[in-house]
């Protein structure tokens, strides 16, 4: 995919570490490149790395979270930064949102 480049597009979700869902301590990261280039960045795809910005990597969603039980997210919107330019008119995006 040509809209692919370093972490973008790259879904940031915020993480309240001390379980109470209502502080941002950290962000969960999920990115393209680290879902195997499909074109898909999912919470629900085994093949999607995640990454904290406070340190530390899991193969997927469900590692991190079997590896946090505590963790929560956190009281903010998550985001999705596409900031790859790709030469094309226009880059579009789906977004899917799942609980």
């Amino acid at each position: 995919m040509t809209c692919v480049s370093g972490g973008a597009p790259r879904w940031s979700i915020p993480i309240d570490t001390n379980g109470t869902s209502k502080t941002v301590e950290a962000y969960a990261f999920l990115d393209a490149a680290n879902c195997g280039y499909t074109g898909n960045v999912s919470t629900t795809d085994p093949n999607c790395r995640v990454d904290l910005n406070t340190g530390g990597s899991w193969a997927n969603w469900a590692a991190f979270a079997a590896a946090n039980p505590t963790y929560r997210i956190g009281n903010a919107l998550p985001f999705v930064i596409a900031d790859v330019e790709t030469g094309n008119p226009i880059t579009l995006y789906e977004v899917a949102v799942s609980k």
